[in-house]
């Protein structure tokens, strides 16, 4: 792993400014998007997160169109499996908010602003129902 590493230091700074700029295209083009920068701030994040009215539909045309996505972050810790086995059910209302309606999306070094393109459409077309 150190040595992959070591291999991939060249390429840090470029990386970082592809997906900083992909995070930005993200930001601009995304309606409804609840991120919101300063000048100072530098991103160079590996998916860009949204919370969604309609996160299903979207999550099921992203894989329609062979577009990755992963939930955001782990969810509501109360709603998790173990978490409920323990203790019970336990709701928190931002919690589940997240939980219910927050996805990542893809943002790396090698998408294109033509797919990043495609997929703001995506969302911006099936998060408005």
């Amino acid at each position: 792993q150190a040595f992959i590493g070591l291999k991939q230091i060249d390429n840090l700074e470029n990386y970082s400014k592809i997906r900083y700029d992909n995070f930005l295209f993200y930001v601009k083009n995304i309606k409804n998007n609840l991120l919101k920068l300063s000048d100072e701030q530098f991103v160079s994040n590996f998916a860009f997160p949204l919370v969604l009215n309609n996160k299903n539909k979207v999550v099921e045309k992203l894989l329609e169109n062979n577009i990755e996505c992963r939930p955001l972050i782990a969810g509501s810790i109360g709603l998790q499996p173990f978490w409920i086995k323990k203790y019970g059910k336990l709701s928190l209302k931002n919690c589940d908010i997240v939980h219910n309606n927050g996805l990542y999306i893809p943002n790396n070094q090698k998408i294109t602003i033509e797919q990043i393109k495609q997929i703001c459409d995506i969302v911006n077309n099936l998060n408005g129902e």
